[in-house]
């Protein structure tokens, strides 16, 4: 999943050599606990690694999914490694995301039964919404 890379890379500040996250000062934000360098990114507009992530990514439905697992309840119980959120993550997605060719147009779409119910969290990529509960959403997949 190379749209992680940034995050995986020991010199992001995120993962140490090992893929053990990086443990920073406590912290809470939006009533979350922060312990280490990803919740932080993920949260905290001012961390220096914020930007690891550009803004138009975050928007995509791929870190989203990463993003609510990593983060999520009050109850849970966080991973001392990012490994376990990254294969979660790409179960999750693969579940949610296929690929399929119009055998008509040999256009490759993405197809999911994601809906588009927060327009400022939703998968940028689509470009139509549903109407129904049953209606798939798919759009061309650009090179």
């Amino acid at each position: 999943m190379s749209f992680f890379n940034p995050l995986t890379k020991p010199d992001s500040g995120i993962v140490s050599s090992n893929d053990w996250l990086v443990k920073c000062p406590y912290d809470e934000i939006d009533g979350f606990t922060i312990t280490d360098e990803l919740r932080k990114m993920l949260l905290d507009e001012d961390s220096s690694n914020y930007k690891l992530i550009p803004k138009s990514d975050r928007n995509e439905f791929i870190f989203c999914l990463f993003q609510a697992i990593c983060l999520g309840g009050q109850w849970c119980q966080y991973e001392d490694s990012i490994k376990p959120y990254l294969d979660i993550t790409k179960l999750i997605y693969k579940d949610l995301v296929s690929v399929q060719k119009d055998p008509a147009t040999k256009a490759i779409f993405y197809v999911t039964a994601h809906q588009n119910s927060n327009p400022e969290r939703s998968w940028r990529a689509y470009s139509s919404t549903p109407t129904g509960p049953d209606e798939k959403m798919s759009r061309p997949v650009e090179d």
